[in-house]
């Protein structure tokens, strides 16, 4: 059976580079997974990794758990919260002032459900790194390690080289905005359409 891996909320890099390098296609279909990487990415703090985890709301009707009509929770201001989290982690970094006003859109935007977030955010990496159209399917995913890291953590059978990151060594497994703001847009691309 071939792999389908689930459209997530800013993935690890090596999401990105199993979409196109292995040709894995993906989909918004599927049921909402709880503690999974549908509603949480890692970023690189300057003292520790940092989860940033989005809010859902909670129902005991018989709503739809599927995954892109799950409504996100705005009840406390979460994505102020994330927004500082990126600014202290990342304003030093080299595209921090290219990249940040308009990936602060998708956070006052405030999308409804996660799967109008999940769209967002793909959709603005794929115009920011000028990405080819990725392979998309309307069967649902496979579920596998890829949702389910409980740390940043290498866990696809995809390669991740390193890359220079602010506060100390390497950390594979954090979210692709890490990569967004270390390396170039040209060199983020070769790096997803080559890596193995």
């Amino acid at each position: 059976m071939q792999e389908i891996w689930p459209l997530l909320w800013f993935p690890p890099v090596a999401w990105f580079t199993g979409v196109w390098t292995k040709r894995i296609p993906i989909s918004l279909e599927g049921d909402y997974v709880r503690q999974s990487l549908m509603n949480r990415c890692w970023i690189k703090g300057p003292n520790r990794i940092l989860s940033l985890t989005i809010p859902v709301q909670h129902s005991k009707d018989k709503e739809s758990k599927e995954y892109r009509f799950i409504k996100i929770a705005y009840q406390q201001a979460w994505h102020k919260e994330h927004w500082r989290s990126i600014e202290v982690a990342y304003n030093r970094s080299a595209f921090f002032e290219y990249i940040s006003p308009e990936l602060k859109k998708i956070w006052e935007h405030k999308p409804e459900t996660l799967g109008e977030l999940s769209q967002l955010s793909f959709s603005f990496c794929c115009n920011w790194l000028r990405l080819p159209e990725a392979e998309w399917t309307k069967d649902s995913p496979t579920y596998n390690s890829v949702l389910f890291p409980s740390s940043p953590k290498p866990t696809l059978e995809v390669s991740e080289s390193p890359y220079f990151q602010l506060y100390g060594p390497f950390v594979p497994g954090l979210s692709i905005l890490d990569l967004l703001f270390h390396e170039n847009p040209n060199e983020v691309r070769q790096r997803i359409l080559t890596s193995q």
